[in-house]
């Protein structure tokens, strides 16, 4: 009797497995298809989450990534441009491992914005626990923070169950979700430089020169003036002219 009993609970078991893995491979499979079928977007890098909730595409040609997520029981989809990228997070169960945010001043108080209205750490909590090469991982998880009030934070799951750290299930996800950190990073780093050309400062870290101070200041260095039409550049907390900032950058 114990042996049947025992038997029984073993079925069960490997058939509410089968089913959890069934639902899972069909949640990713929709939003695959979804992602593969979006009207004017070019698919050059994509991925689905582990868990089945929400994928992500980039578009290089149109300078776009695509979020296709659950809502409830329907597929979700939002499109925005690389600018609307504000930070990238890697977390290992709900501690932070990376980030990448934003440097320009438009992003930083875009992200200082959304952030008082988004959600809190992924789930698992941060601990304050120092994890070791023997513990066990429950999840690796990239948080993207986008300027959408709607929906500021997209979350993708690259682990979403218990596996020694150091294992190949571990190894595999881990490169996959710093593979996806870097990918962000890149659209970030050409964003912010991008954001600086157009703002005519090309130091993110100083404060931002606004087109009437362009007009007066003069070089800090040849003490010639900054015309309408030139690009001021800031060298060492000092405006300067495009000439003096190619000669005291060299």
């Amino acid at each position: 009797m114990d042996t049947f009993i025992s038997f029984v609970i073993f079925a069960i078991v490997v058939i509410a497995f089968l089913l959890w893995f069934k639902h899972i491979s069909m949640k990713k499979h929709d939003i695959q298809f979804k992602l593969d079928n979006v009207d004017q977007f070019s698919i050059s890098h994509s991925f689905v989450g582990e868990d089945g909730n929400s994928g992500i595409a980039v578009d290089e040609s149109r300078g776009s990534v695509c979020f296709v997520f659950w809502e409830q029981e329907t597929l979700d989809v939002r499109i925005l441009k690389y600018n609307d990228i504000l930070s990238c997070e890697l977390y290992e169960d709900g501690q932070t491992v990376t980030k990448t945010s934003r440097s320009s001043q438009i992003g930083g108080a875009l992200i200082g914005g959304l952030m008082l209205g988004a959600t809190g750490a992924i789930i698992g909590g941060l601990s304050g626990k120092t994890v070791s090469e023997t513990d066990k991982i429950k999840r690796i998880d990239l948080r993207l923070v986008v300027n959408d009030t709607k929906k500021p934070c997209h979350d993708l799951s690259f682990l979403s169950y218990a596996t020694k750290k150091g294992g190949y299930t571990y190894n595999n996800a881990i490169k996959q979700a710093r593979h996806w950190h870097g990918l962000i990073a890149v659209i970030i780093k050409k964003t912010d430089q991008e954001d600086r050309a157009e703002n005519k400062v090309f130091d993110a870290t100083q404060p931002a020169i606004s087109k009437k101070q362009i007009e007066l200041d003069a070089c800090a260095n040849c003490g010639e003036m900054i015309g309408r039409l030139e690009k001021a550049f800031v060298f060492k907390e000092n405006v300067v002219c495009s000439i003096c900032n190619q000669k005291l950058r060299a």
